[in-house]
């Protein structure tokens, strides 16, 4: 196959089988592009040459995702056999939209929620705030000294760790990326 619909650094690809010859057995499925009945191909990708790459695999009625590429690592990233390539489409552009230096943030916030959709939206709408590499106490310790003007003398009597306590009950959740507020 060509470079044209799959490239290695693209954030997500998708392995496509032609199902009328898998159901003959035609496929030697090893995931390389070497057999005219499957192959590669990188998402988003335009009518056309989702139809042109179509062709070059039998130009199947009926086609299966068998394996799936995230180069961007993110957790939680659900591909089914038959999804469509509208939604295919759809999650390759939204995944296009998050930065490599961004991934951890993502991460964080599908840890803490627990469903990819919903980190999805959040991370989309910015509706969060990660503190990458802190601890709560260091988190609610910055939060205190941005919000207050602590009289000298009284910073040892700060119960950080307290404070810590109750921003966990107040949309802040410790992982393994970090501390991430989601508003």
């Amino acid at each position: 196959m060509t470079d044209k619909f799959y490239k290695n650094t693209a954030p997500l690809s998708v392995y496509v089988v032609n199902l009328t010859e898998y159901d003959k057995c035609n496929l030697v499925e090893d995931y390389t592009p070497s057999t005219p009945t499957e192959g590669w191909v990188s998402l988003p990708i335009n009518k056309e040459d989702w139809e042109e790459f179509l062709k070059t695999i039998g130009n199947p009625e009926k086609y299966a995702i068998h394996n799936y590429e995230d180069n961007l690592g993110l957790n939680g990233i659900e591909i089914t056999q038959y999804m469509s390539i509208k939604e295919l489409n759809k999650l390759g552009e939204r995944m296009g939209n998050i930065d490599p230096s961004e991934v951890d943030a993502f991460n964080a916030l599908y840890e803490a929620l627990g469903d990819f959709e919903e980190a999805l939206e959040c991370f989309e709408s910015e509706d969060y705030v990660f503190y990458g590499n802190m601890t709560m106490e260091e988190v609610a310790q910055e939060f205190i000294e941005a919000c207050y003007a602590i009289p000298e003398g009284l910073e040892n009597y700060i119960d950080y760790k307290a404070i810590a306590r109750d921003m966990r009950c107040e949309s802040y959740y410790e992982t393994e990326y970090g501390i991430i507020y989601v508003g």
